[in-house]
């Protein structure tokens, strides 16, 4: 993981968000799939995509890949304040309290996430669609979407 912005140097924080690489995605997806299927519910839609996601067990990381990266990108740039601690100090310490603080506010942000319908509906579509042209394009909006929502330049 390199830096997305100026001063982007926690190392640490990194390798805690990079530790949790799969688990994060796994989330994204599992918020996305339970907000995509209730909304299928509550309007009795049947939607094509429906049977497939649930035979879903496992998918391509890559497809949501820069969408997490953008994510904890954020996460660290809204918490540049938080205090790396000195060489010696308890690095495990350090971890463990960064782990909850990366969880525990991709959940808070997974949660406000959900209610848009351009961030579910890509990260849907972009793993049901993996590796196709129609799931590259579902991965290209959910990008632009992030972008625009962290107010990211390129």
């Amino acid at each position: 993981m390199g830096n997305r912005f100026e001063n982007d140097n926690n190392e640490v924080l990194k390798n805690v968000q990079v530790k949790s690489y799969g688990q994060s995605l796994s989330l994204i997806f599992d918020v996305a799939k339970k907000q995509y299927i209730t909304a299928d519910s509550i309007l009795q839609a049947n939607h094509p995509n429906i049977p497939l996601l649930n035979k879903i067990n496992s998918f391509d990381h890559r497809v949501l890949q820069a969408a997490h990266d953008t994510i904890a990108a954020a996460f660290r740039y809204k918490n540049q304040s938080i205090k790396q601690l000195c060489l010696f100090d308890r690095v495990n310490d350090e971890s463990n309290e960064y782990m909850k603080l990366w969880e525990d506010w991709l959940c808070n942000e997974l949660s406000v996430l959900k209610e848009n319908a351009n961030f579910v509906r890509n990260v849907i579509e972009a793993v049901i669609h993996s590796n196709e042209e129609k799931g590259y394009a579902a991965e290209d909006r959910l990008h632009k979407f992030l972008a625009d929502y962290y107010s990211i330049e390129d």
